[in-house]
């Protein structure tokens, strides 16, 4: 597996001079011709290298990743379609992506430039909620009255790793959080038999922590010749990047449930968000050779992934999502985008409430 293939998960791609670089620091005696050729040689190999590359901005890309993450966990840790009476509980999952400027459309037509994309992040959750009502009597709580108001924690952790003889991929994703839920407004019926039902205006806030490592090894072994020279590098290039998220959600959203069997829902949403990303990178077991007529050169290689970005501090967006009841049994599906960025967020998952 190449390196660029791992990357996919959170970069854009183009080819730049400045991530790697081939520094030639003794000719070995060569006139001038047989430096340009030694320089030939040298363009030729990092240019195989960079070709399994991510963009030099590698700012871009974490700035970008951290957002990406950060909506990847919306939907996942609150309930906009159930008025459940006691509890609910569930399992969910959530992409986030940076489409790089390119439309929603143009990835369901399948049109859609992967190189073009910036950013990526994927979140779980496995979730319950309670009605605050049940466990507190009073009528009113203050200002709150418990009967209307819902709390939700969620958290979820995965590992994955994956090995060939060229590389390594190794991921770490953790993400929790805890939610409220105020129900402004209960809903009524709109038919007969609850045919058609508005299930009201709810509320929502919490808080949505997200954290993600990604671990990129990859053996390079790259030849070319030129103009009677040969060159050789081999090394491990390795690149490590941690996003890490904190994000306080402030939703209001509605429902409308129709013949008991479908829900659809939709609302608004503004995030502060707050983290960091990082990406560092660097080689081992480095070996360049370029020799030929007698002569041989010598250098050094250098890799630059390092950077530093983070998510932006505030996000607004909208939503909307369809859920499927069979009795207390729900499948939904959510899509989350940002007004602001090209920022776009998917969720589904399973839930049961009672």
């Amino acid at each position: 597996m190449k390196l660029l293939f791992a990357l996919l998960l959170i970069s854009q791609y183009a080819h730049s001079s400045s991530i790697f670089n081939i520094n030639i620091n003794d000719y070995g005696g060569a006139n001038a011709t047989q430096q340009a050729a030694i320089d030939t040689v040298v363009r030729d190999l990092e240019a195989k290298v960079r070709a399994e590359l991510p963009d030099a901005d590698v700012s871009t890309y974490l700035n970008s990743t951290s957002n990406a993450l950060m909506m990847a966990g919306k939907g996942t840790g609150t309930d906009y379609a159930n008025n459940f009476d006691v509890f609910v509980t569930g399992i969910n999952a959530g992409v986030g992506i940076d489409t790089g400027g390119q439309s929603l459309n143009s990835f369901l037509k399948g049109d859609a430039d992967i190189d073009n994309v910036r950013g990526a992040g994927i979140q779980g959750a496995v979730m319950v909620g309670a009605n605050v009502g049940r466990f507190i009597k009073k009528e009113n709580w203050g200002l709150i009255k418990p009967k209307n108001l819902d709390v939700f924690m969620h958290a979820f952790q995965y590992n994955y790793d994956t090995r060939d003889d060229d590389s390594l991929f190794r991921s770490r994703m953790t993400n929790f959080g805890f939610h409220a839920r105020y129900r402004l407004h209960q809903g009524k019926k709109l038919m007969d038999y609850n045919l058609l039902r508005w299930g009201g205006v709810k509320l929502h806030t919490g808080y949505q922590y997200a954290k993600m490592n990604l671990l990129l090894e990859n053996n390079f072994n790259e030849d070319v010749s030129s103009s009677g020279f040969s060159g050789t590098f081999e090394a491990l290039a390795r690149a490590d990047v941690d996003v890490t998220t904190h994000s306080i959600p402030i939703e209001v959203s509605t429902d409308l449930q129709l013949l008991y069997f479908l829900t659809l829902y939709t609302g608004v949403g503004a995030d502060i968000s707050l983290g960091r990303a990082t990406a560092v990178s660097n080689l081992s077991n480095s070996d360049l050779t370029i020799s030929g007529g007698g002569i041989t050169a010598s250098g050094t290689a250098s890799l630059n992934l390092g950077d530093r970005g983070k998510p932006s501090l505030t996000q607004l967006r909208g939503f909307f999502g369809a859920q499927i009841n069979i009795l207390n049994f729900k499948l939904f599906a959510q899509l989350d985008q940002s007004f602001i960025h090209d920022l776009y967020g998917l969720s589904f998952g399973a839930r049961f409430a009672y």
